[in-house]
């Protein structure tokens, strides 16, 4: 019975503790906490952003492990002043980049930002033609039509042979020779190409003053050549004489006549020609040096006479008689029978003597001296060695040298011009030396008649006042100035210095200096 009981009150007391322990242990895991999951990787929704300056932006940001929850973050700019970052929200502040970063203890994730300067880029640049065809000295505008619109940009303009087309910092190009060039402009980083073929402007035609000469042996005249159309590339004109033996040509159009015959003068431009046939007579002889005198008249046969004879043509008057050969020896050389006087004109022109002669910046004499030594020089002055010399035909002849030479064709001396001009007109007897320019002494000699000595030491105009007088008798113009009381002064071939010439006044035979600027009277005179 006690063996039952103590069994029961074991079999109790262990159903009790069981029953206690299964309590003891549904508390103990009832009060467990269960451990938070630990950030590991922060990701934006972009590594890299640009920006203009005042734009904003605002990041996604996405946490890993996904549901992680209570995670404080920490944003930070390495640039603050170019980009300020709050709460995840960036604002572009000035030009430049920083590294926005965003962070939660050990964990972080970064974005380059770049901020642009507001400058729109250009993206492209065309021309409003690639291919362009030009004559030399025509002009066009280029057109440059650069994308975007708005886009920032500073155009530059190119040649690839400035020698063929030259192009201004606005794109507009000049054709300047033969050839091709191609202009490039560029923008940015872009250009684009015109290419500008560039074609001579044609001769069209070329014709002459004259088509039929005639002259006496020794004689000559100034023919006169047009080209067409005026602004053809290359108007220069190549003269040549069929038969030389005959008459000659210069490259200045001078037909001299050399022997009796035919022949023709031919001008050529370009692949066009013009001609014009001459014919060379013997001259008569004319009357000896006994019978000149001052005032007789010069006729357009090559004689003279103190009457005037109404059945030929009076051309000239006599204001000395003597052999002026003595001391010019280019005429002495080209017309060696001259040596009987010399004659005035009837008429005269008004010219400069050289109108760039500035630009020059030199006496013509010192080009004579270096590149035409079969002239002698034409500077001059009162103590000068060739101050008494009658050398006009000399100084004239050297003029055309110098105006002939291609080196001198922007400083030509207009006197001469004005000179083959008047020749042109009034066609000089061929037994003459032709009309020329008067030096200092042949004009002081014209106005005042003193035949010795030098040009300072004439002081008066009794010559002038005695060739007036019969100048009046045939309608000539009378060698004054612009009323018979008023003194004129007359140019000269003589030269001064590199800025003056010689002047005569026609009251007193005084010479002096004036500008080659101005424009004053030529009277042209002859040897015979």
């Amino acid at each position: 019975m006690k063996h039952a009981l103590f069994a029961v009150r074991m079999l109790v007391f262990w159903t009790v503790a069981v029953v206690l322990f299964a309590g003891c242990s549904d508390d103990e895991n009832t009060d467990k906490v269960t451990p938070k999951p630990t950030l590991e990787e922060i990701i934006l929704d972009k590594e890299a952003v640009t920006l203009d300056v005042g734009d904003r932006y605002t990041f996604e940001v996405t946490l890993l492990p996904e549901g992680i929850e209570d995670v404080v973050l920490t944003w930070s700019s390495s640039d603050p002043e170019t980009v300020s970052v709050e709460e995840g929200t960036i604002t572009a502040l000035a030009y430049g980049e920083a590294v926005v970063t965003v962070s939660s203890g050990n964990v972080s994730a970064s974005c380059r930002v770049t901020v642009d300067d507001g400058i729109v880029d250009v993206e492209s640049v065309t021309l409003n033609t690639h291919n362009l065809d030009l004559k030399v000295g025509e002009t066009y505008k280029l057109e440059a039509i650069v994308e975007p619109e708005d886009a920032v940009y500073e155009l530059t303009w190119k040649s690839s042979d400035d020698k063929v087309v030259k192009v201004s910092d606005t794109g507009s190009i000049e054709a300047l020779a033969a050839g091709e060039a191609t202009v490039t402009v560029t923008a940015g980083e872009y250009s684009d190409e015109c290419v500008v073929v560039v074609t001579e402007v044609a001769v069209e035609s070329i014709t002459l003053n004259q088509t039929e000469l005639e002259l006496e042996e020794g004689g000559y005249s100034v023919l006169i050549a047009t080209v067409k159309p005026d602004d053809a590339t290359n108007k220069g004109v190549t003269w040549t004489s069929l038969d030389e033996t005959v008459a000659t040509v210069d490259q200045t159009g001078m037909v001299k006549a050399l022997k009796a015959g035919n022949t023709t003068v031919r001008a050529t431009a370009g692949d066009c020609t013009a001609e014009c046939k001459v014919v060379v007579t013997a001259p008569e002889t004319p009357p000896s040096t006994s019978s000149v005198n001052v005032g007789d008249y010069f006729y357009s046969d090559g004689t003279w006479s103190t009457e005037l004879q109404e059945d030929k043509t009076v051309v000239g008057i006599v204001f000395h008689a003597g052999d002026a050969t003595a001391t010019d020896a280019a005429l002495a050389r080209d017309h060696g029978d001259c040596t009987h006087g010399l004659a005035v004109s009837l008429s005269e022109v008004t010219i400069t003597w050289q109108s760039q002669a500035a630009q020059y910046g030199k006496t013509v004499s010192s080009w004579i001296e270096a590149n035409a030594p079969d002239y002698e020089p034409i500077l001059t002055s009162g103590t000068a060695a060739n101050a008494g010399n009658l050398m006009g035909y000399n100084n004239t002849m050297a003029l055309k040298a110098f105006n002939a030479a291609a080196e001198n064709s922007a400083w030509p001396v207009e006197s001469v011009d004005g000179l083959e001009t008047f020749s042109a007109s009034n066609a000089a007897p061929s037994s003459t030396s032709g009309w020329y320019i008067p030096s200092v002494r042949e004009m002081s000699l014209l106005i005042s008649g003193k035949v010795d000595g030098n040009f300072e030491e004439a002081s008066s105009d009794d010559n002038r006042r005695a060739v007036n007088t019969v100048l009046e008798t045939v309608g000539g113009t009378l060698i004054q100035g612009i009323f018979s009381i008023i003194p004129g002064v007359y140019q000269t071939s003589s030269e001064v210095d590199a800025d003056n010439f010689y002047q005569v006044l026609t009251s007193t035979a005084q010479a002096s200096a004036s500008p080659k600027t101005e424009a004053l009277k030529l009277r042209p005179i002859l040897a015979f």
